[in-house]
């Protein structure tokens, strides 16, 4: 009897440790209800890569489009590889590509906009997926030329290329008036997809096939920004840039606002920190990085508050805080902060249609004071379904509320091998040229260029 005893136990520590590594290989840690996104660190540091405007407009700082470009100048051949996540780049939004790309051929030797067509080859074709380059195709044009630069796009392409973000802190070539008044000026407004994440390399996105287009293209798509954020770009950009055409890049899967958020000055977006990344606004209303800190902390962590034995018990182990979180779950055990934040959300959550729709509302409004014509041109958001090739999808009854019937429009040709990977709802490269295909479309309709 004492030996079965004792052999239950040894088998319950065997059996209990197993699913304790394997759980913490999964990624569970003790003491953690849900992973909230925040990393505990010894100092919260905020990095610097972003900045708001007067507008409340969220972009690249100018330690991204000013001082980076400076050190690479004076430091080339020792940038590259990983030696540039020391200036805290963010490979999120392609900053780290960007200036990464160019280091990385042969160790410095190439420098932007140098005339070195092997070095070109290398970084505008070996890339990932097949698809042409017509941005490089441009560029090889331009070069080409006994006299390079024949008018000012010429000009904006070539120093785009050696310099990809601009002074007011986007992805594109310089904010100023073309001389050319008959090209046409088209104002782009989006996140990830509008700054052409995941494209490889970084300048084979749609605004880049439609600059090599020579259309003039200003950009100011942002990873991970609102409806809020495009509307606020709207009103600072379109009186000062007076486009003929104002493309708002909807992404269906990612662009419904829960909240309403009003862009303001020193009140960013979101929180680039050495603990994650944070919205700035989860409950409709602002929180400072180190406010947004603690609380994703006390969110995550199983509280210290009723039940006290029992819950440090369960924080010991990775296996006793799945249990917690299940008996959570089912109303057993309580997590005060978390409701409490919950409930706080709830309370600001309207209906996301007519939250959003108050901010395409006043990008409307901002185009017909301005006579620009305006674009809504929805992106299908992917499914994460294999064995098909129509794994995206556009709900047209939330569109008709955010914009209205019949003032929208959305390709409707993606397939499958349109997508980055497997579980990446962005386009690839094939998939932007195809995007980029219909919205030249769409534009030569709407504008008539075609007859």
């Amino acid at each position: 009897m004492k030996k079965n005893v004792f052999y239950l136990i040894y088998l319950g520590i065997v059996v209990f440790t197993l699913i304790e590594i394997s759980l913490r290989i999964a990624g569970y840690r003790p003491g953690v209800y849900e992973d909230f996104g925040a990393e505990k660190v010894d100092s919260l540091i905020l990095y610097n890569n972003y900045t708001t405007d007067d507008f409340g407009v969220y972009k690249f700082s100018h330690w991204v489009t000013d001082s980076i470009p400076k050190l690479f100048k004076k430091e080339l051949g020792n940038l590259y590889g990983d030696s540039l996540l020391r200036y805290d780049l963010d490979v999120v939004d392609n900053i780290n590509l960007m200036y990464n790309e160019f280091t990385n051929l042969k160790k410095g030797q190439f420098r932007f906009g140098e005339k070195n067509r092997d070095l070109l080859d290398v970084f505008f074709k070996n890339t990932a997926l097949e698809s042409s380059s017509q941005f490089a195709e441009t560029y090889y044009e331009i070069l080409d030329r006994e006299e390079p630069v024949e008018g000012w796009l010429d000009s904006m392409i070539l120093h785009y290329v050696d310099r990809p973000f601009n002074t007011d802190g986007f992805k594109s070539i310089p904010f100023s008036k073309p001389r050319d008044s008959t090209t046409v000026k088209i104002l782009l407004l989006g996140d990830s997809f509008t700054i052409g994440m995941e494209s490889e390399p970084c300048f084979n996105s749609f605004a880049d096939i439609l600059l090599a287009r020579k259309y003039v293209v200003y950009n100011t798509g942002i990873t991970g920004t609102d409806p809020a954020q495009y509307a606020a770009a709207a009103k600072e950009y379109i009186p000062l840039l007076k486009p003929d055409v104002v493309i708002v890049n909807f992404a269906f899967g990612s662009d419904f606002m829960h909240s309403p958020r009003e862009p303001r000055p020193d009140e960013p977006h979101e929180h680039f920190t050495n603990a994650g990344w944070f919205m700035s606004n989860p409950n409709g209303y602002y929180i400072s990085a180190p406010q947004i800190y603690e609380l994703y902390l006390k969110l995550s962590q199983i509280p210290d508050t009723e039940h006290k034995p029992f819950n440090r018990f369960c924080s010991w182990s990775a296996t006793g805080s799945r249990i917690w979180t299940l008996l959570e779950q089912q109303g057993v055990v309580d997590h005060p902060e978390l409701y409490k934040f919950r409930s706080t959300y709830q309370e600001v959550e309207k209906d996301s249609t007519e939250i959003t729709k108050e901010y395409t509302d006043r990008i409307r409004k901002l185009c017909n004071s301005h006579d620009a014509i305006l674009i809504n041109s929805v992106i299908p958001f992917r499914l994460a379904q294999k064995n098909r090739k129509d794994v995206f999808t556009v709900e047209k009854e939330p569109l008709d509320i955010v914009f209205g019937k019949g003032k929208y429009t959305y390709p409707k040709n993606m397939v499958d091998d349109d997508f980055f990977g497997e579980d990446d709802h962005h386009f690839n490269n094939k998939g932007y040229l195809k995007y980029a295909n219909y919205i030249e479309a769409t534009l030569r309709d709407t504008l008539n260029l075609d007859n």
